[in-house]
């Protein structure tokens, strides 16, 4: 069939359909009211209508719950890769913390005034925690962890004076096993490594003992405390999150909650600084590993005149319940004193802040 010829039948089938429907609507027009006929073909129409609207709409509504959904999905991946960006962070954080312990900057000098300073506001700061949030001496609320109830039950008679001066105390030296320990047998490696614990304690002892009776002018100090020093930052790599500032100051909390103060703006001021302790505090370990020279916090021995030790200790009160005649003895260590081995002198012990002491009054004269 020649393209001519199918141009002209369909030209022909078009006229005549138009004819038709001319004819239809003429004679609809003439037949009011409108025929059963007229009806079905307008159902007809609105059917065909309503069918090709649908076909229309049915893609966009589709779409547009397409573009909900994925839209949702996107904010859920934002605020994943929110909370991955802060855990990266932090790693990054505690991997620079590590390596600065590790791997000392020798270009970084670290002078002893930034040691004391730092060594006098962690001081300072555990003073306010024990005198400001645990200020509650008669408790009903009883321990939770076996730890805090060993202490409070070894304090349970104790008078609200030595009661305040055994929590100060016992703040300082868990602060001090955390953060900075001299020892190893003083630090927290054992809840985690057992036997590794007793390892490294029993090999301390030994090599302390070897160089003791080697090296009687005192000249191997420096060296036992290096390999200490290495030991700690080797056991650093072994924490976890539990040894976070943040983590320790919770686990305080809860170990001294029964003695906490009742006054809900005291509390919550104390807590805020009950962190902002284990945050200074670390960064005064970090601070004391990274120098040159050896520094250490030591304690003093209670139930001695304050007088034999006023070169390194120096009295905070008086505690003059238990009586106000005789000596005056030293009643309990609050806070340790900061001490300093040169790396250019390595058998003299400098005493760079004096131990914080409760005192009493003792034998009578």
């Amino acid at each position: 069939m020649s393209a001519e010829h199918q141009q002209c039948q369909q030209a022909t089938s078009d006229n005549i359909k138009e004819t038709v429907r001319t004819a239809m609507e003429e004679w609809f027009t003439k037949n009011q009211p409108k025929s059963q006929l007229q009806k079905k073909y307008n159902a007809l129409e609105s059917t065909q209508s309503l069918t090709t609207d649908s076909r229309l709409m049915t893609p966009d509504s589709d779409d547009s719950a397409q573009v909900e959904q994925l839209t949702r999905k996107l904010e859920m991946a934002d605020v994943e890769l929110a909370g991955l960006r802060n855990q990266l962070k932090a790693t990054q954080l505690r991997a620079d913390q590590l390596r600065s312990m590790i791997i000392p900057d020798n270009e970084d000098f670290v002078l002893d005034s930034e040691i004391e300073g730092l060594f006098s506001e962690v001081r300072a700061t555990t003073q306010y925690v024990a005198r400001r949030l645990y200020t509650n001496p008669d408790t009903h609320e009883k321990p939770t962890a076996n730890a805090s109830k060993a202490f409070f039950k070894e304090i349970e008679g104790f008078d609200p004076e030595r009661r305040q001066d055994a929590i100060h105390t016992h703040l300082f030296l868990l602060i001090r096993r955390q953060f900075f320990p001299n020892k190893l047998r003083e630090s927290n490696i054992g809840k985690y490594f057992p036997t590794l614990y007793a390892k490294l304690v029993r090999a301390e002892l030994q090599l302390t003992e070897a160089i003791r009776d080697n090296w009687t002018d005192g000249t191997g100090k420096k060296e036992l405390a290096n390999w200490s020093r290495a030991s700690f930052d080797c056991i650093d790599l072994l924490e976890d999150e539990s040894d976070e500032p943040d983590s320790y100051a919770i686990y305080l909390e809860q170990f001294f909650k029964p003695a906490e103060t009742d006054n809900i703006r005291a509390k919550t001021r104390g807590r805020k600084k009950l962190r902002e302790l284990c945050e200074k505090a670390e960064e005064l370990g970090i601070l004391m590993r990274r120098a040159a020279d050896t520094f250490q916090v030591f304690i003093v021995k209670d139930d001695v005149p304050l007088a034999d030790y006023e070169d390194v200790a120096r009295e905070l009160r008086c505690n003059l319940g238990r009586g106000s005649v005789g000596t005056k003895e030293i009643d309990a260590c609050l806070f340790g004193g900061l001490s300093k081995i040169s790396s250019e002198y390595p058998t003299e012990t400098i005493v760079l802040e004096k131990a914080m002491v409760s005192t009493r009054f003792g034998r009578s004269t």
